[in-house]
């Protein structure tokens, strides 16, 4: 059976863990793929950033009250690393959706435009009518939570927006 080779190194000299896996195996007689493999930390620091993802839905009446969407860790910054979203509902009246921080200067992470608010809509942050903010990849103020708040009036149709959120503390 074939064996199957695999290599992974993140680049040195990055704020992170340089670490390296290496991975091999073979492939048997009904098709499965046996993995064995090491991983090592040659890092001159450990580092303890871990990814999270998050689904979470939020209705157009959480939107107009503002909602918390990642909760803050005291002394930790949230990074955003990617945010897609998924719209149920033509939302009207207002003037956009943002995700922001939780500080009283809010860091701007993303700004959903109302024009890109339209029933079955797949938003990501090059979307059309999608405002990319200082905290979009971005460490947001330490100590401070995700939010998301409606800018303008109160929206008066729609019905719930579902946010993909890649982030993590550091």
């Amino acid at each position: 059976m074939p064996n199957v080779d695999n290599y992974f190194q993140q680049p040195q000299g990055t704020n992170v863990t340089d670490n390296v896996a290496q991975l091999g195996g073979t492939v048997n007689s009904s098709g499965t793929l046996n993995v064995t493999g090491t991983f090592t930390s040659t890092s001159r620091a450990q580092s303890a950033i871990t990814p999270n993802a998050e689904l979470i839905t939020v209705t157009q009446a959480e939107i107009n009250a503002g909602k918390e969407l990642i909760p803050a860790v005291t002394g930790k910054q949230i990074r955003i690393l990617d945010i897609d979203a998924i719209v149920s509902g033509n939302f009207a009246t207002g003037t956009s959706v943002e995700l922001e921080d939780s500080n009283g200067t809010p860091v701007v992470a993303l700004q959903y435009a109302v024009a890109a608010l339209t029933d079955g809509a797949f938003l990501e942050a090059d979307t059309a009518n999608v405002t990319i903010g200082a905290g979009y990849m971005a460490d947001l103020t330490a100590s401070k939570s995700l939010r998301v708040e409606k800018t303008g009036s109160d929206f008066t149709a729609g019905t719930s927006i579902t946010l993909m959120i890649s982030y993590q503390y550091v």
